[in-house]
């Protein structure tokens, strides 16, 4: 990374403990009321990714999700561009639920099996940041230094917790599960002001995330 950049994109294979730790808060994050509202974890701040259409949402094409977020120097963030959990509760593709792990690791590598393809061979996918009102830039060219092929994690669902979709609703309690897809990890944010982009197209559905930083 060179170093006049103004954050640290932080890698997978360099990292490997540190993203177990935040996949699993970060899913735990999402199931939490108001979760929007508590972004900032003290260690890093979690940004969400929206589903925007597929059968997960039959008919619905709504806006990509935006939000503007006032963060300190030397803030880390953590987001995933297109990324897949599945527990025991949630259904097999036999429209079952998982039940067990052996069932929800089969489940996550179906569902993310779909992503689209494109021609030169890459994944569907889009990672770019806006510094200070410049054009945006491809925050990498390779998302397989950022893929999460399989992470245990335990999910832990309050009351009151985020439906994130019908289907999808879990009833309070702790639930094994498993994670996969592709997170980015960028550390230390001089202050500016960025524009971070992010998401990715499947056959079943598509994600895509804007988000205004203000680092001060």
């Amino acid at each position: 990374m060179s170093s006049t950049k103004p954050y640290e994109l932080v890698t997978f294979r360099d990292a490997k403990t540190s993203y177990r730790t935040l996949t699993e808060a970060y899913w735990n994050w999402i199931y939490e009321p108001d979760c929007d509202k508590k972004s900032d974890k003290g260690y890093v701040t979690f940004m969400r990714d929206d589903s925007i259409g597929g059968p997960r949402k039959p008919g619905v094409k709504s806006a990509p999700y935006k939000d503007t977020i006032d963060r300190p120097e030397g803030t880390n963030i953590f987001f995933p561009v297109y990324h897949v959990h599945i527990c025991e509760r949630d259904p097999h593709p036999d429209r079952t639920p998982c039940g067990i792990i052996d069932r929800c690791v089969e489940a996550a590598y179906d569902d993310l099996s779909k992503i689209n393809i494109k021609k030169d061979g890459n994944q569907d996918l889009w990672a770019d940041i806006s510094i200070n009102g410049a054009a945006r830039i491809p925050i990498t060219t390779d998302f397989r230094k950022h893929d999460v092929t399989l992470v245990p994690i335990t999910l832990k669902v309050g009351p009151n917790n985020l439906n994130r979709e019908p289907d999808y609703h879990l009833e309070p309690g702790v639930y094994d599960g498993v994670v996969r897809g592709t997170y980015m990890y960028l550390k230390n944010f001089k202050k500016g002001t960025y524009v971070l982009y992010f998401g990715g197209t499947a056959s079943n559905f598509e994600t895509s995330s804007e988000y205004t930083m203000n680092v001060t």
